[in-house]
């Protein structure tokens, strides 16, 4: 375990400790648990209610485990932050050592605006007026709404992506509502993103237990406090490293 002190970090000039790269390697520090294989179940009907069975993607039944934030010492995934645009950088899980990947949707590709029916309205992070659009791609509407499920994408300009958990999902209307990612400051787009050969505006959904059907996904419950893993092999092995 490494701990770093204020005094290690004063300034550079002071610095009691430098992290740099090698040969021009990647720098990342990361923290949080480690958990061994054995330390997740398998989801079946012992453990996990019918409605939540119902929810596992066929790809994915007799495949899918899950560990309880309890075991970890937590009460919510962090790394995350609902409402408003967010940029910084998502929790990760590692199995081994090897990244898994936050289920999406479509698992390929994007999804587009089939209507925007208000671009919303903000300024800086104070949200007057949510974002309402309709999607081309439905299934959306067939999932249960947790209230964290994201959406990334490209909204205003085709260089600047940004991220959110959406507020609400409307089945009858068929409509999504969201916090205003759809405009730069007070002037609210159209489908199509700014500037010329920026193409149609995209984005997809992460962070969905329905579509968790790939071997290497995950997702995470706030509510049922759970993080569901699809290992890449189908199980796991007692002595695998999760962190």
């Amino acid at each position: 375990t490494l701990e770093i002190t204020k005094e290690m970090c004063d300034t550079l000039e002071n610095a009691g400790l430098i992290i740099s790269s090698y040969n021009n390697e990647k720098v990342a520090i990361g923290c949080g648990a480690t958990v061994k294989g054995s330390d997740f179940k398998k989801v079946d009907e012992t453990n996990t209610d019918e409605e939540t069975l119902n929810r596992v993607h066929p790809d994915a039944k007799g495949n899918l485990y899950y560990i309880d934030y309890e075991t970890i010492g937590m009460d919510k995934m962090h790394g995350f932050k609902d409402g408003q645009n967010y940029r910084g950088s998502m929790g990760v899980i590692e199995l081994n050592e090897s990244e898994l990947k936050l289920s999406r949707y479509p698992d390929t590709g994007w999804d587009h605006f089939e209507e925007i029916i208000n671009g919303g309205r903000t300024r800086g992070d104070t949200v007057f007026e949510s974002a309402v659009f309709r999607p081309i791609d439905k299934k959306v509407f067939t999932w249960k709404q947790t209230g964290t499920i994201g959406l990334y994408g490209a909204f205003c300009n085709p260089w600047t992506t940004s991220r959110c958990f959406y507020d609400e999902a409307d089945p009858i209307n068929q409509t999504i509502s969201e916090w205003g990612s759809l405009n730069a400051n007070d002037d609210p787009i159209s489908k199509v993103l700014r500037y010329e050969g920026g193409g149609e505006g995209r984005f997809y959904y992460y962070n969905i237990l329905e579509e968790a059907n790939l071997p290497g996904d995950w997702c995470f419950d706030d509510e049922q406090k759970r993080i569901y893993i699809y290992p890449p092999d189908g199980k796991f092995n007692d002595e695998d490293t999760v962190s």
